[in-house]
């Protein structure tokens, strides 16, 4: 009889442990809201550090390094950043031209007159700076919205956004991807 009592009372506690570790996993989970790109993107305040689901048309992925790529819905103005998350090694370029779905933290990045100095820092840091058509360090890296241009014609670029926004500062949004699969198609 002491036997299976104890049996039970090791069972019992086995039992219990698994159990709160499984709430503890699912209290920890954010919540997942399914949003439209055009939604995202006309109200972001909404969902800036959310776990969001959004679909979209991949329209470039990053050839260079595959950490990011961009998606659009059906008014091509509507586009966004998506980054690799912890997960996910690189984007394939032959994602782009297809329906997805990502799952991810959508992210404002803020970029105003004292990151853009911070930026020119760094870029004064580096032994050689590079003309080239990619951001080569970590600040432009982090604003760079596809437009394929060198750091220092970036940063005159978000200069003169600032400048005729007339705000202190612009946002930029992205979303870092937990989870991606390709739409299946209908046709």
């Amino acid at each position: 009889m002491k036997k299976i009592t104890f049996g039970l009372l090791i069972s019992f506690i086995l039992f219990s442990c698994g159990t709160t570790t499984q709430q503890e996993n699912n209290e920890g989970e954010l919540q997942l809201t399914e949003v439209s790109l055009t939604d995202l993107l006309e109200h972001p305040d909404n969902y800036v550090d959310k776990n969001i689901l959004v679909g979209g048309i991949v329209d470039h992925v990053c050839r260079q390094t595959g950490k990011k790529m961009f998606i659009v819905d059906q008014n091509a103005d509507n586009r966004l950043r998506i980054n690799v998350g912890k997960d996910i090694a690189s984007f394939d370029v032959e994602l782009e031209g297809n329906d997805v779905l990502i799952e991810g933290i959508f992210q404002e990045l803020v970029v105003d007159e004292d990151y853009l100095s911070k930026w020119e820092a760094e870029l004064g840091s580096q032994e050689e700076p590079s003309e080239t058509e990619h951001a080569q360090t970590e600040l432009g890296e982090m604003a760079d919205q596809g437009e394929h241009v060198g750091d220092m014609e970036q940063i005159q670029s978000l200069r003169e956004q600032l400048e005729t926004s007339g705000k202190e500062q612009i946002s930029f949004y992205s979303v870092e991807c937990m989870k991606f699969s390709k739409k299946e198609s209908t046709e």
